[in-house]
């Protein structure tokens, strides 16, 4: 996305237009999607963090659970694995449609944008 904003910096026509906001909604996309595996960034100031329910929190919990315990994992540790494993399953199908649907066609609409330069005239 960097290198198709560049591409068309200073380019003022409606084609360009398209793709700058065409990749503005890409990359706000891209954003919910990390957002939803890692959290958002908090910007507030004071003490601590609010804890927030992530992909990446329940498989630290899972991970910080079962390495507490110098014992085989309990009922409680296996069903904070369970968890994590399908919250990560709900990312990977997120980040797996998003590839299939949004940046293929956004691939495609970059690619056809573009004068081919081995085209003729």
């Amino acid at each position: 996305a960097g290198r198709v904003e560049l591409m068309y910096k200073d380019d003022k026509s409606a084609m360009a237009d398209s793709i700058r906001k065409t990749t503005k909604g890409m990359q706000d996309s891209a954003k919910a999607i990390r957002e939803f595996i890692s959290g958002k960034r908090s910007t507030a100031q004071g003490y601590g963090q609010v804890p927030r329910v992530t992909v990446m929190s329940q498989f630290q919990q899972a991970m910080q659970a079962i390495s507490a315990r110098p014992l085989p994992p309990s009922a409680l540790e296996q069903d904070l694995v369970e968890q994590s494993g399908r919250q990560m399953a709900v990312a990977v199908e997120r980040i797996n449609r998003w590839m299939e649907n949004e940046w293929k066609n956004y691939t495609s609409f970059i690619q056809s944008s573009r004068p081919n330069p081995f085209q003729s005239k």
